[in-house]
């Protein structure tokens, strides 16, 4: 047997403060919060904004990434709809997305933030 690594950067399941708004169109936005994000891409709960949508859709997103109690980085960042997917009774739908044309600024802000993430999720099981 191999191992395959699918995913290129560390994804973290994360509630984060996100607004998403179309740029092509007079489809509404959506303003919400994300499940989980990773320098490549984030998932979204969809309050029911999606049936507005379609795969390959461009949007703009804006997102807070908390680094501690009083340090905040906000961006503005292209992303792009990949799909969206039915919720089930013990979760949410959601709608997965794909960053498109990030700087590595911003790539940078987001690996970090996950890296953090990461390391206060090994404290709290390590005590």
């Amino acid at each position: 047997m191999k191992k395959i690594q699918r995913r290129e950067y560390v994804r973290v399941d994360v509630s984060l403060d996100i607004a998403i708004k179309p740029l092509n169109d007079n489809s509404p936005s959506l303003i919400t919060r994300t499940l989980d994000i990773s320098g490549g891409g984030l998932a979204v709960v969809d309050d029911g904004t999606s049936k507005w949508y379609k795969r390959g859709d461009v949007m703009e997103a804006t997102i807070v990434l908390p680094y501690d109690a009083i340090h905040y980085s906000y961006f503005i960042a292209e992303v792009e709809l990949i799909r969206a997917i039915e919720g089930r009774s013990d979760s949410p739908s959601k709608i997965t997305f794909q960053f498109n044309n990030l700087n590595e600024k911003q790539r940078d802000q987001i690996i970090k933030y996950c890296f953090e993430k990461q390391l206060e999720v090994r404290k709290k099981i390590n005590g």
